[in-house]
């Protein structure tokens, strides 16, 4: 990446490389400025180091402007019991982890997801702020971006297309369903905003700024955080929408025409596509529809990916009163679903699962 942004974070990632091979003595940086800071919180993050003075910077910030504040800025690769947990309350802990990671995590989850880059409650919620800040700021500074969101948004060929998919008069029906992988990041590497070939995926260009720290990586719900947060986003929709819609006219309804298959599309939006399947239409049929449709959006989008499955809907009421739904999968070795429409997705799936699984005998 040839900006500014990026040049700023090579010059720091350089001089705390240097210190970490040279010297066991904290390192102090005086006259930091907010940006500064925010590279310095991700390098901490990505060399577990502790950065410290947090209290007293966001005392200073309190009483400046953001773009006035110079704040000193201590880095220490000592991690004493106290800057890890301090007198934090576990709940407190588990509640902050539930939210950065969007999944509810049991206890030992918790543990073992703040093992090794634990630094309290507050440098969590600041990394999560200044990676979202760090990430949009990176990218909008490509000159490319800034002429990408100064043109008209994209329209996409085709007329959006709503029906319901999850709806009880749709038990045991066949469905293939065509999805863009990461549709916000893969639109940027689409449009060259970002480099897909020295970034292949998501974890490969966060991993630069945070290294392999799981609780970042392992992250969806971040990877939305930090590029919902560009300027100009609904754009990027408007792209994608475009690219899906292009892909259906261009690749899916013709090959589904040249193969003869009684299917018809339900739903186009966003970054998928549903086709309703025929039951006449045998699985040993679907699986080689799946397959070579695959292998079809692969040779004509090689940068932006499509996940191509067929499954066959199961509605269930959960506990008596809940009308969910089971995405059973076509073409796996072994019974493999997902569920959809679950309440209090978060919380309830993984009970919801495991009652299917049983209510199902799988």
């Amino acid at each position: 990446m040839n900006n500014p942004i990026y040049h700023q974070w090579q010059q720091w990632e350089s001089q705390v490389l240097e210190w970490l091979n040279r010297s066991d003595e904290d390192l102090t940086l005086p006259d930091t400025d907010p940006f500064d800071r925010v590279i310095l919180t991700l390098l901490t993050v990505k060399y577990q180091i502790v950065y410290k003075d947090m209290d007293k910077e966001t005392a200073i910030d309190k009483e400046k402007k953001q773009d006035e504040c110079k704040s000193t800025v201590i880095l220490s690769k000592i991690k004493t019991p106290d800057v890890i947990t301090g007198k934090e309350d576990r709940q407190d802990k588990e509640k902050l982890l539930d939210d950065f990671t969007d999944r509810l995590l049991s206890p030992e989850q918790v543990s073992n997801e703040n093992s090794t880059e634990w630094q309290g409650l507050e440098f969590v919620k600041r990394s999560e702020r200044c990676l979202a800040h760090f990430v949009s700021q990176l990218i909008s500074a490509n000159t490319a971006y800034q002429e990408f969101i100064r043109e008209p948004s994209m329209i996409s060929p085709v007329t959006k297309i709503n029906n319901r998919v999850y709806t009880k008069k749709n038990d045991g029906q066949m469905f293939l369903t065509i999805d863009m992988k990461s549709a916000n990041f893969a639109s940027l590497q689409q449009m060259n905003f970002i480099d897909a070939h020295m970034y292949p995926t998501w974890d490969a260009f966060l991993s630069t700024f945070v290294g392999s720290t799981s609780l970042f990586l392992q992250n969806k719900h971040l990877r939305m955080m930090c590029l919902g947060k560009l300027p100009a986003y609904n754009k990027l929709e408007a792209f994608w929408t475009h690219f899906t819609g292009t892909i259906y006219q261009t690749v899916l309804c013709p090959y589904l025409d040249e193969l003869g298959l009684d299917v018809r599309c339900i739903a186009l939006e966003g970054d998928e596509v549903v086709f309703h399947l025929d039951a006449s239409i045998e699985e040993d049929k679907v699986r080689e529809l799946v397959e070579n449709l695959q292998i079809r959006l692969a040779n004509e989008s090689p940068i932006i990916k499509f996940h191509v499955q067929a499954y066959r809907l199961r509605a269930f009421h959960w506990q008596n009163k809940h009308m969910c739904f089971a995405r059973m999968f076509i073409g796996q070795d072994e019974a493999h679903f997902d569920l959809k429409c679950v309440p209090e997705r978060r919380k309830n799936y993984n009970q919801a699962y495991a009652d299917f699984r049983t209510f199902s005998g799988l």
